[in-house]
């Protein structure tokens, strides 16, 4: 969970190129209060990847993050076990994040 939790912060801290203190939903206790209370991590998860894929940066992993926030937004639920399966998804792809 820890490093979920990480994965998470740094994310959204890379893709928005802000600090965790800068808005709430970058703060690592976003993820720990859970999808059920903020819904809206859904549409910032997916926003992030699609920010990180356009980056050059991280171009070499672009489709990979591209493919996977088409898939996270193309479901209509999202629970805590997705969200997680996500994220360990994002920590294949971009290893160093």
């Amino acid at each position: 969970m820890v490093e979920r939790r990480l994965v998470f912060e740094h994310l959204m801290r890379d893709a928005f190129h802000c600090e965790r203190a800068d808005f709430s939903f970058v703060n690592a206790d976003c993820y720990d209060a859970g999808i059920e209370k903020h819904p809206e991590i859904k549409a910032y998860m997916v926003c992030a990847l699609i920010v990180l894929a356009r980056n050059e940066n991280y171009s070499s992993f672009s489709s990979e993050l591209l493919k996977l926030a088409k898939l996270i937004d193309g479901r209509n639920k999202f629970s805590n076990a997705d969200f997680d399966s996500a994220l360990e998804h994002v920590k294949q792809i971009i290893p160093e994040l």
